[in-house]
């Protein structure tokens, strides 16, 4: 199996740590609510999801805190996804990503994500789970070297096959 253990925080993930309360706190700020950490693992079906805050008194929304060195006119696609599927195992209608980037001017974005788009969400991760608990691969997952070497580290000496000049 790949390592479970947690990787040690890199520059990024380190200033992403620091500024995420700092940012929610701000975004509280400009619209007059306060938002707090939830300490609860979101769980519907086999999607499970952490929120990085939401507004106390509104069920409806999340808030995802992000940081960049980028600039960013929008949040990149796998931030939109991010909040989509928070909203689908947090039962949430609408996800808030408010963002500070190189500019260095807090930003944000609300994203609605559709019914069918939460349901599609649901079901992919149905569908992804059902190959891990067959030990398969799941689809449209492509391993790296790195992956196949974390998987496989030695070598089986009678799961190989010599392969000559023509086998390649």
């Amino acid at each position: 199996p790949l390592p479970t253990e947690d990787s040690e925080p890199n520059a990024a993930m380190d200033r992403g740590n620091r500024l995420e309360p700092v940012l929610l706190d701000w975004f509280g700020d400009q619209h007059g609510v306060k938002v707090i950490t939830p300490d609860v693992l979101y769980v519907n079906g086999r999607l499970l999801a952490t929120l990085d805050g939401i507004p106390v008194g509104n069920d409806d929304e999340l808030v995802e805190a992000k940081s960049t060195r980028q600039r960013w006119e929008e949040p990149p696609e796998h931030v939109r996804l991010q909040i989509v599927a928070q909203c689908a195992a947090s039962g949430r209608r609408a996800g808030w990503c408010v963002w500070l980037d190189s500019s260095m001017e807090l930003q944000e974005q609300l994203f609605t994500p559709d019914p069918a788009e939460i349901h599609d969400v649901l079901d992919r991760a149905e569908r992804f789970m059902d190959f891990i608990d067959l030990k398969m691969l799941p689809e449209g997952i492509v391993l790296s070297a790195e992956n196949v070497q974390a998987l496989y580290p030695i070598p089986e000496a009678d799961k190989y096959i010599d392969l000559d000049d023509d086998g390649l």
